[in-house]
């Protein structure tokens, strides 16, 4: 005899040919175990059965499990491994799983073991749901549970006969998804079919969530990575850009000193059209020069090793500081350059060379844009945050919205210029966004397709607070 919570449970061979439910027909030919009641006899000499009342289970109502199980997406096959030292227990185990779960599958595979470590060695390739007695043969199932966790099977419900509360949280923290008392899983089918489906659930989120995170680690590692050798190939092309704009200055000189001794005469007379030839070389070069500064200030300001000296500026003396230069590169285009400060602008704020570098780079480009016979504006007037705003407008193709808007990345270009020489790396503009930045200040652009465009940058001005605020 055996014995489950005070009831008596005696091992006898069936050997059955139909019952009305199909929880009676195909268990009851594999398992030897029924309910004898006291009231009846049974004949232990021989085992035959004079009269015996199988103790059956209520007939669950079972439409939440199924839809419990269609919404989580369980598989058509339950793989269920029972862990029991007691025999008699871990049928009953057996029979109340198919009695809570037969409507939810159409196959449930189980297998019954008598020991963790045998379990473990013969698991399901696909990850079982396991059951597993609390109190084995001189261990107890917390012992386990932290192998089970590593083997990567499915959910592990810790059942035993007792309810101790005790027992419930140290099978939790070992890893168990639930904890089951037998008497439950035995005699309320339908509440163990919603546990182990909830336990089910639960295990996939999990699962999943950890796959992901798995998948995002692996993911972060790959792209730190990846950054880590982009940076040394910008790092490393950054320096080779730099090298050679260096070397390219000695050059760049001697050509431009040449061009303008021929220009001047002094090595012996030229006609009209060599003048202009010479035109075009000391232009080329002048782009040049300013576009080797442009890689050199990039670099120091990436290295943040660009030296800035800020003093009180007269804002009408430094445009008339690059006036000249800036009518010469205009004369080549045919564009006019007109210079327009307002009466009673401030004094502004900042390194005079980055001012002047930012606004000739303006300007040259405004002439680039220019059509010939078109026009520049240089300006200058008092801004509305205390400060002074420079900007230069031309009559050029103007850009749309999406153009202007990218406009002061490195290597973005905006219009349409269709002259010799005009186009360029995209530099210009992100450095002077940077020498403006350096200086305290803002750039903007107001600009419309066939509308030309107006450049313009803000500098503080002198007021100590007025620094400080910006």
């Amino acid at each position: 005899m055996s014995t489950l919570r005070g009831r008596e449970y005696t091992p006898i061979s069936l050997n059955l040919i139909a019952y009305p439910h199909p929880f009676h027909t195909a268990w009851f030919k594999s398992h030897r175990f029924a309910t004898a009641d006291s009231a009846q006899l049974f004949n232990k000499t021989d085992c035959v059965i004079s009269w015996i009342r199988l103790r059956t289970f209520p007939i669950p109502q079972l439409e939440d499990l199924e839809a419990m199980t269609t919404k989580s997406g369980i598989s058509l096959k339950l793989n269920v491994v029972v862990i029991d030292d007691d025999a008699d227990h871990a049928a009953l185990t057996e029979i109340a799983v198919h009695t809570a779960l037969r409507d939810c599958y159409e196959t449930i595979d189980l297998r019954s073991y008598r020991s963790a470590a045998s379990a473990l060695t013969e698991l399901p390739t696909e990850r079982p749901l396991v059951l597993l007695d609390y109190r084995l043969a001189n261990e107890t199932a917390s012992q386990w549970l932290p192998d089970f966790v590593r083997a990567d099977v499915g959910p592990v419900v810790v059942i035993t006969s007792s309810g101790d509360e005790q027992i419930a949280a140290a099978a939790l923290r070992a890893g168990a998804a639930d904890y089951i008392t037998k008497e439950m899983a035995f005699e309320h089918p339908e509440q163990f079919g919603r546990i182990i489906l909830e336990a089910m659930r639960r295990f996939e989120l999990q699962h999943t969530a950890r796959t992901l995170t798995k998948r995002l680690k692996e993911a972060n590692s790959e792209l730190t990575l990846k950054s880590e050798r982009l940076s040394v190939m910008s790092a490393t092309a950054h320096r080779f850009v730099e090298d050679v704009a260096h070397e390219f200055r000695t050059p760049l000189a001697v050509i431009q000193e040449f061009a303008a001794i021929m220009r001047d005469g002094i090595g012996g007379d030229t006609s009209p059209q060599q003048d202009d030839y010479l035109g075009f070389i000391s232009n080329a070069t002048r782009d040049l020069s300013q576009l080797v500064d442009d890689f050199l200030d990039g670099g120091k300001l990436r290295a943040g090793t660009l030296r800035v000296a800020r003093t009180p500026l007269d804002i009408e003396a430094v445009i008339e500081s690059v006036r000249p230069i800036l009518e010469a590169r205009a004369r080549v285009r045919n564009v006019g350059l007109r210079v327009a400060v307002t009466t009673g602008t401030r004094r502004g704020y900042g390194d005079a060379d980055k001012v002047r570098r930012a606004l000739i780079n303006l300007a040259v480009n405004a002439i680039k844009a220019s059509p010939n016979d078109g026009q520049i504006t240089i300006s200058a007037c008092n801004d509305h945050d205390s400060g002074v705003c420079i900007s230069v407008s031309d009559q050029g193709p103007g850009m749309s919205h999406e153009q202007s808007s990218v406009l002061f990345e490195r290597f973005q270009e905006g219009g349409t210029f269709d002259t010799f020489g005009s186009k360029g790396f995209g530099l210009g503009l992100s450095i002077v966004k940077e020498l403006v930045g350096i200086n305290l200040g803002f750039v903007d652009v107001q600009s419309e397709l066939g509308h030309g465009s107006c450049f313009s940058f803000t500098l503080p001005d002198p007021d100590p607070l007025n620094i400080l605020r910006h």
